[in-house]
């Protein structure tokens, strides 16, 4: 399963869950053998699932506690991790970073949800997933 496939599938479950559950974000680690996804739950709970490469999702688990650092990312993904690291190659950017999230991190201004890649060195790069820009934060 790719990186969208397995947000898609943890996604399918938070909704089995409480069909009202909303993306926050989507992490993977370097090789994104699999994907850890929070969700908005109902009267500000907090869901969480992971998805594995071979297909294996998690049970959903339900926290009392709203999360409190994303806006919420309305499916689907227009912009799949393969072609947003497409992007960030072309922008000069090595493929050696070691995690990726797809957030939209809460102010100090609106933004569109973007894949943040982190690096060993400190760096943070994002992708929009609408303008397709490429950008150091």
């Amino acid at each position: 399963m790719t990186y969208n496939d397995m947000l898609t599938a943890t996604w399918e479950a938070a909704k089995a869950k409480e069909p009202t559950a909303e993306l926050y974000e989507c992490t993977a680690p370097e090789g994104v053998k699999y994907v850890h996804s929070v969700f908005r739950g109902t009267n500000n709970t907090t869901l969480m699932c992971n998805a594995y490469s071979d297909g294996k999702v998690t049970d959903v688990a339900s926290f009392d506690s709203p999360w409190c650092e994303d806006v919420v990312i309305h499916m689907p993904i227009k912009l799949t991790l393969e072609e947003a690291n497409d992007l960030l190659s072309e922008a000069g950017y090595k493929a050696d970073w070691y995690q990726v999230v797809l957030r939209n991190p809460l102010g100090p201004t609106n933004s569109n949800p973007e894949y943040i890649y982190s690096y060993h060195d400190g760096d943070n790069i994002a992708v929009d997933t609408f303008t397709k820009e490429v950008t150091p934060l």
